[in-house]
């Protein structure tokens, strides 16, 4: 059985692609006056301080991350009837 270290790195290492995930067309990652990370998108000429792909990134990890749960659940459940069976 993993600890929950362990889970976190493997979660931590699912996450990885997104954040260091490309910019759409148009955009670039800049730095502000205080030191903050800020995305400027130079087709409306908008600056926003959350990834102009946050939702998708989202919506991708959620999936990715119930497809784990699932996957380590079975797991624990395959390893609970063979442990049970001898």
């Amino acid at each position: 059985m993993n600890t929950e270290a362990e889970e976190l790195a493997k979660d931590c290492k699912m996450l990885r692609p997104f954040m260091i995930s490309e910019l759409p067309p148009g955009w670039t990652r800049e730095v502000d006056l205080d030191h903050k990370i800020v995305y400027f998108d130079h087709i409306n000429n908008e600056t926003v301080y959350e990834h102009p792909m946050t939702k998708e990134y989202r919506q991708k990890f959620h999936k990715m991350y119930k497809m784990q749960h699932e996957k380590r659940t079975q797991n624990v459940s395959v390893e609970g009837l063979t442990s049970n069976s001898h």
